[in-house]
């Protein structure tokens, strides 16, 4: 998953349309709708493998990915010195996030925070 995240994302950083059709999306044009719905059939696998493979967090699902892309996404709009990189430092602090790890608590149910 970390992968496949760091890979569209760098896609993305130099790819402002791309951004915005994904962002924004107002047109759903056919082939626009499959890639969505080609991007989240391919999340609930990676999900799925990680979760198999035992690194990933409970609680993670597919849900959540797309979320944390536009999170990252929003890294990528801040004004900087190097805002087509910070991008993978904040990406690293997610995925860190994201993974199993020792004595962590158990994450808030969706649509309801702590």
């Amino acid at each position: 998953m970390a992968g496949f995240l760091e890979r569209a994302l760098a896609r993305a950083a130099t790819n402002r349309g791309l951004r915005e059709l994904m962002r924004q999306g107002t047109v759903e044009a056919d082939g626009l709708a499959r890639a969505r719905r080609d991007i989240t059939v391919h999340c609930t696998h990676l999900v799925e493998r990680a979760r198999l493979e035992g690194t990933l967090r409970d609680g993670i699902t597919e849900a959540d990915i797309a979320p944390i892309a536009a999170m990252i996404d929003a890294v990528l709009s801040l004004r900087g010195e190097h805002p087509s990189e910070m991008w993978r430092r904040h990406l690293a602090i997610v995925l860190d996030g994201l993974r199993v790890q020792p004595d962590q608590r158990p994450l808030p149910t969706p649509g309801h925070a702590t």
